[in-house]
């Protein structure tokens, strides 16, 4: 895993490589609800944090797209 993660870092640098790790939590989870227990795992905190890192790279994903269109 610490290999990996270093390539990851070599390669896409420190910032998409958080994205990715902290995505991976959702996936996680995701895949826990679909393929391990269902729903019997699903805790208010696991939701709200799934939600939450979501939410947050959504606003930053927004404001790329509006910068970006911006500075054309």
């Amino acid at each position: 895993m610490a290999l990996s993660a270093q390539i990851l870092l070599g390669v896409w640098g420190p910032i998409i490589a958080s994205i990715g790790n902290l995505l991976t939590v959702v996936l996680i989870f995701v895949s826990d609800v679909l393929f391990g227990a269902g729903m019997k795992v699903v805790t208010f905190w696991n939701f709200t944090g799934s939600v939450a890192i979501v939410a947050a790279f959504g606003v930053l994903v927004g404001d790329l797209v509006t910068s970006s269109r911006s500075h054309r």
